[in-house]
């Protein structure tokens, strides 16, 4: 876990949208799904750091939206996300995204 949360570190400094760590985990979480609900990524949100409080998960999927980095499809009722990451960035979250997607097989 040392690694991943250097890793986040590193990306952090380096790019300004992702400047919480938090945007890093749900956006890693949301390109390991592929496709993904905001109840699926607040489970396994949950599962890695314990509670997260609904409108900060919310907020910080938001956040993600507006630069562009997560994409919003389905209904009001029922919508779903989809990562947007430009290569240079999708090389560098590799290895949290592969975490996240191992999290899932193993853990769920």
């Amino acid at each position: 876990m040392a690694e991943i949360e250097s890793l986040v570190k590193k990306i952090t400094e380096k790019h300004e949208a992702l400047a919480n760590p938090v945007r890093i985990h749900i956006l890693s979480i949301v390109a390991a799904l592929g496709e993904s609900s905001w109840g699926e990524v607040k489970t396994i949100l949950e599962s890695v750091y314990g509670k997260t409080n609904p409108n900060t998960l919310a907020f910080h999927i938001r956040k993600l939206m507006n630069c562009g980095l997560i994409l919003k499809s389905g209904t009001p009722e029922s919508p779903t996300y989809t990562a947007n990451i430009p290569e240079e960035l999708r090389r560098e979250l590799e290895e949290i995204v592969r975490f996240y997607k191992e999290f899932k097989r193993d853990k769920l």
